[in-house]
């Protein structure tokens, strides 16, 4: 039986980043991102800095489940033709993540990002935390 979704109230503050926001059924959600994230103390920036192909998290193959090929017998009773939601407050969707009422055969998302902090280490300042700075293009 094919159910419908009724949905009273959504609030998503935010959604970026290959994130998906589904009311109803689909099929296949698919979301990838990929960022190098860089905090600097001082913000200058340059184009063209670094590459993805520079860090190895981003060539790694992604690891997938080993599951079992046999057949499961199911059955499924749904009383209701209809999902029903009241209401959903979502703070933020981000990096290739889903939020659905409804159902889905496959989910296949996949964030990856590669954090800089970038800041200028003081002498013998013990007041302020600091950081040695990594040049980007050094893993």
């Amino acid at each position: 039986m094919r159910r419908t979704s009724i949905v009273n109230y959504i609030i998503v503050s935010g959604i970026s980043s290959a994130s998906t926001l589904i009311v109803g059924d689909s099929a296949k959600i698919s979301g990838h991102t990929r960022a190098l994230a860089v905090q600097r103390q001082f913000a200058v920036f340059f184009t063209s800095e670094a590459e993805f192909e520079d860090y190895p998290s981003f060539n790694k193959e992604l690891p997938q489940p080993n599951l079992p090929l046999e057949k499961v017998n199911m059955n499924v009773v749904q009383e209701s033709p209809f999902i029903k939601v009241n209401r959903v407050d979502v703070i933020g969707l981000a990096e290739a993540s889903a939020l659905q009422i409804g159902s889905t055969s496959l989910i296949n998302s996949e964030s990856r990002i590669k954090h800089f902090r970038q800041f200028v280490k003081l002498g013998n300042n013990t007041e302020s935390e600091s950081t040695e700075s990594i040049p980007l293009g050094e893993a």
